[in-house]
């Protein structure tokens, strides 16, 4: 019975042995993450299946050492209590993996008991081992790990699911860069701006939104780099403030702008007209006379393509210009451009065709594209035309116009204002009076001032003595009486 019992003993000891080993290597077989090892090589007696559950054992530093260890490996309590998480693997080559992606490398797993090539450590009388998985994983591929991130999303350290053992590896996740670079306010019109944010968003971060103030308190968020926004008139400093995904965390970043609105701007355009440099004038039919225009850019704008106008009256002939050109008795000139506040003249020339015309409502006009209307100014200059007459009251040659023409004392035949010869048949002596008077008179060649010489009698030679002399008397005396008789007959005729 004895020998019995001893076998029995072996036997026993034998399945101690055996399980022992078996137990103590079972952390290293290919489990699954519901598999919990409950070796004595485990960090946290039969691991943690849950994060609820591996806080609790931590806290309670359910296996003697546990935070001890932890801390060695790179994992404070504000991490296991505190710091995102998520479920990964880590393989005996080193690598940690999350969500499929390599988040750190060079794993080195931490236990209770000595393997080949770990390290031992005794630190406040807590004794464990170390070395990288590819020593530790003797049996092992991978296990399933709590696998814990900073805010950037930058690994930190893990937890095996089984055994509760920390796992320690190199960040391989790059930090995440974000930035608000600049703001741009690109002019759409006077008073719109296109704002236009430019950012820098990578190695894990994203832009959520933008959230824009426009500086005139209004304010709008939008998903879009671009907005547009309208001002009043004025000066402002608008900003952007950057949303980012960054990790498992919200960041912000801001970019300002200055941005000013002019006010709105007013375009104007003058022009003024003159006839001789005056309103009104009065010309001379036949003569030349001037049209005075002056154009001026009386707004806050400089103006482009003003076109200026000006269309000769019936009875008006425009005969040239000292700038622009006439065509069918039409004037017109464009300026490429005019200045604020600059002004340019212009001469035309031109003559009065018709007598006795109307006044002339002549009338010039600006428009350019710049001013809204069309014309965009137009201003008159008023010419009345005279004419030479004869005035028979005062047989003289004046000018009249229109209103004046139908007065009966005026003739258009000049020459009545001239003066002439007649002869002033009351005194018998040639003057000179105008036409006009002519009929008052009598020609200038009438007999009245033209007498006809009185004839002398013929002399006869007679003897001075005898008889003779007395018979030539006597003959003498008889002519004379008769020069005498007819003389004065004529003057009665």
């Amino acid at each position: 019975m004895r020998g019995y019992s001893n076998l029995k003993m072996a036997v026993a000891g034998l399945l101690i042995a055996v399980g022992a080993f078996f137990a103590f290597n079972a952390v290293f077989s290919p489990v699954e993450a519901a598999t919990r090892s409950c070796s004595n090589d485990d960090v946290i007696k039969c691991g943690a299946l849950s994060i609820s559950e591996l806080r609790s054992k931590y806290n309670s530093d359910y296996t003697h050492g546990t935070k001890t260890i932890y801390s060695y490996m790179g994992l404070s309590s504000n991490t296991i209590n505190n710091a995102h998480y998520k479920m990964g693997t880590v393989y005996k080559d080193g690598r940690v993996v999350v969500d499929g992606k390599v988040v750190a490398k060079n794993a080195i797993s931490s236990g209770r008991y000595s393997t080949r090539g770990a390290t031992y450590h005794n630190i406040g009388g807590v004794k464990f081992y170390t070395g990288p998985t590819q020593v530790r994983f003797i049996t092992l591929s991978s296990s399933p790990v709590f696998a814990f991130f900073d805010d950037y999303g930058r690994f930190i350290g893990a937890a095996m699911l089984g055994c509760g053992n920390a796992i320690k590896a190199t960040n391989v996740v790059e930090t995440p860069v974000y930035k608000c670079n600049s703001l741009t306010a690109a002019v759409i019109d006077r008073t719109t701006r296109k704002f236009t944010t430019a950012v820098t968003a990578k190695s894990g971060a994203t832009v959520k939104n933008y959230t824009y103030d426009f500086g005139d308190g209004k304010k709008t968020t939008s998903t879009s780099s671009s907005v547009t926004h309208a001002y009043a008139p004025g000066t402002y400093t608008a900003s952007v403030t950057v949303r980012f995904n960054v990790g498992y965390v919200e960041k912000t970043s801001t970019c300002m702008v200055k941005v000013t609105v002019e006010e709105a701007p007013n375009p104007a355009v003058k022009i003024e007209k003159l006839v001789n440099h005056q309103k009104t004038a009065e010309v001379m039919a036949g003569d030349d006379f001037e049209y005075n225009l002056k154009v001026t850019n009386t707004g806050d704008v400089a103006l482009k393509d003003v076109r200026v106008s000006d269309e000769a009256p019936a009875g008006i002939t425009f005969k040239s210009a000292d700038t622009g050109s006439i065509s069918n008795n039409v004037w017109t000139y464009t300026a490429a451009s005019l200045a604020v506040g600059q002004s340019f003249t212009v001469t035309i020339t031109a003559v009065a065709n018709e007598p006795f015309a109307d006044a002339k409502v002549n009338t010039a006009c600006v428009d350019t594209p710049t001013v809204p209307g069309s014309p965009d100014d137009c201003d008159t200059a008023t010419v009345t035309t005279k004419i030479k007459v004869c005035d028979t009251d005062t047989d003289t040659i004046v000018w009249i116009s229109k209103s004046e023409a139908d007065n009966e004392k005026y003739t258009t035949d000049l020459s009545q204002c001239e003066n002439v010869e007649v002869c002033n048949q009351h005194t018998g002596k040639i003057i000179t009076v105008s036409r006009n008077d002519e009929d008052k008179y009598v020609d200038v060649d009438s007999a009245v001032c033209h007498p006809k010489p009185t004839p002398k009698p013929p002399v006869t030679e007679l003897p001075k003595t005898g008889l003779a002399d007395t018979l030539g008397s006597v003959l003498g005396l008889g002519s004379l009486t008769a020069a005498t008789y007819y003389y004065l007959a004529s003057r009665r005729n």
